[in-house]
């Protein structure tokens, strides 16, 4: 087992989804991985039909905390996006594969699979992550607000 975050939560295999409520989240009420998405998104800027969309999306697909977390820290899950360099859709991919970078559940598995050769060329996720916005001090910060995030769903 891999530590993901958060005060030594740990998910099965070190990389799929986590069905408690993490060490850093202090709740009395215990909700559903999609209901904490939904809200996470929304106090982070997302609109509600974006939030609504997405959550189950992040919640039943591969890294759905990091996933969320990068979408709010790229765009603020706005779909129609688009970086200084070219970069496309809520998770701002650089090089774009093909169809349609607005259909939020195709972008999703566009930036799991970018993400999922990150971790094959860093070995593990967190390094990924870094990897995932580019090299430096501002990639470090990049991966420290990525799991300052985590921590909040």
């Amino acid at each position: 087992m891999a530590i993901l975050s958060c005060a030594n939560t740990v998910s099965d295999h070190g990389l799929k989804a986590l069905t408690t409520v993490p060490k850093c989240v202090s709740s009395v009420e215990v909700t559903s991985l999609e209901d904490r998405i939904r809200r996470f998104l929304l106090a982070h800027g997302a609109s509600g039909d974006t939030a609504g969309e997405m959550a189950p999306l992040f919640a039943r697909n591969k890294y759905p905390r990091v996933m969320a977390s990068i979408a709010v820290v790229e765009t603020v899950c706005d779909p129609h996006a688009v970086g200084a360099a070219g970069e496309v859709s809520m998770f701002q991919i650089l090089r774009w594969p093909g169809g349609d970078p607005t259909d939020n559940a195709h972008a999703l598995q566009v930036a799991i699979a970018h993400l999922d050769e990150k971790v094959r060329i860093t070995g593990s996720l967190w390094p990924a992550v870094r990897a995932y916005n580019g090299r430096g001090p501002r990639a470090d910060k990049y991966r420290e607000k990525i799991r300052t995030l985590v921590c909040q769903i």
